[in-house]
């Protein structure tokens, strides 16, 4: 076994010696002189044959910067330099400004909120006020309620003449003044409500508190209509005293009785349009 491994590592190194042996034999080896001498006049040969100053072989030419060029640049690079420190500054400030515009805005918008809140309670506190006066004004102001009694006369030529008496009372907790007051008796079938002409006021009366007032009317008519019905239709504006709560309010009665027979009286009708008591 011994032998064999002998034999092994003799026949490795015989192999390694043909090896370098066969590097080192004369016939690999190439002509130093010969092959240093044709490179070194290859070299030559194509530095004479090129032309100074052409593509292949250029000419290097040194600059010198001259002081005024130094100076130049340096200027540049200053002037440079303080374009960046003022664009620098100018963003700066740009920047505070739009801080303090945005500060500004949300403090405008705050004030408005406070401003609507502030309207807002003032409303309400309005509001209250005019309730609690409107609540006032109710429970001292006069107020006009009208009842109608009612006549016929004997028939006289084909013709009957009706006679209605327009009883005002004030069933409210003031006095009240009467600026205007009328009415008319009407037959089915009419449609002029108008009363006095515009403009034309009756005298004032003024009215204590449970105090009534009076007004009469008559109209005749043929026999034969006054199968039909019968109404009557008046408007009274008034207002309070001066010197209590209800001096500058005034109010409208408007009412609309209708003739019924039996039992031959008048009373309100269903009209809303014409009853209306404010």
């Amino acid at each position: 076994m011994i032998i064999l491994k002998t034999v092994f590592a003799t026949l490795i190194l015989l192999f390694i010696s043909g090896l370098v042996f066969a590097e080192l034999s004369p016939s690999s080896i190439p002509p130093i002189a010969e092959h240093n001498y044709s490179e070194a006049q290859k070299k030559k040969e194509e530095r004479t044959s090129k032309t100074p100053g052409s593509k292949d072989f250029p000419l290097i030419v040194e600059t010198l910067e001259s002081k005024s060029d130094a100076a130049e640049k340096e200027r540049t690079a200053q002037h440079r330099a303080q374009e960046i420190a003022t664009s620098r500054s100018t963003n700066q400030l740009t920047g505070g400004l739009l801080t303090v515009a945005v500060i500004q805005l949300g403090l405008f918008f705050w004030q408005l909120c406070l401003m609507q809140r502030n309207i807002q309670d003032t409303r309400k506190a309005a509001d209250a006020a005019q309730k609690s006066a409107d609540a006032l004004i109710a429970s001292e102001r006069p107020f006009l309620t009208v009842s109608i009694v009612n006549k016929f006369d004997s028939v006289e030529n084909g013709k009957q003449t009706v006679h209605c008496a327009c009883k005002i009372l004030n069933e409210g907790k003031s006095p009240a003044i009467i600026n205007f007051a009328d009415f008319k008796i009407m037959k089915a079938g009419e449609t002029d409500f108008s009363l006095k002409p515009e403009g034309q006021e009756t005298a004032r009366i003024v009215m204590g508190v449970h105090d009534g007032q009076i007004l009469e009317r008559s109209r005749m008519f043929p026999v034969e209509t006054l199968n039909k019905k019968l109404f009557c239709y008046g408007v009274i504006e008034y207002f309070g005293i001066e010197g209590i709560a209800t001096a500058e309010s005034s109010w409208k009665t408007e009412f609309h009785h209708v003739y019924i027979n039996p039992p031959g009286n008048f009373h309100r009708s269903d009209n809303k349009e014409r009853n209306r008591y404010s």
